[in-house]
């Protein structure tokens, strides 16, 4: 009986693990810009401990245009996404299912 081979185990779970952040990052693609403005906010959190905060300044506004890229791709994947008569009522703020056919406006 032949023993398992440690190297091949941990190529394995590498390949799932990628498998499944490739797969998460093209589902959502403007999370990959968010993480890396946190990412750059730890940056800046620690280059301002240091006293250098000509660079925290720079990395702040590195990360802010990532952040506003992840929002705008996440913002622009949800519109996409979204059913075609799905709308959102003005009086709860909810999501609901509206048919542009019905003419009732209690049923949205």
């Amino acid at each position: 009986m032949a023993t398992p081979d440690i190297g091949s185990a941990i190529i394995v779970i590498r390949n799932v693990l990628w498998n499944w952040i490739h797969r998460y990052f093209k589902k959502n693609p403007g999370n990959a810009f968010i993480v890396a403005f946190e990412f750059l906010l730890i940056g800046v959190a620690t280059e301002l401990w240091e006293g250098n905060n000509q660079v925290a300044n720079e990395l702040g506004v590195v990360g802010f245009f990532l952040a506003c890229a992840g929002v705008g791709l996440q913002t622009l994947v949800s519109i996409r996404t979204r059913p075609p008569n799905q709308t959102i009522n003005p009086t709860s703020g909810s999501n609901t299912r509206c048919s542009i056919l019905d003419d009732r406006e209690d049923s949205c």
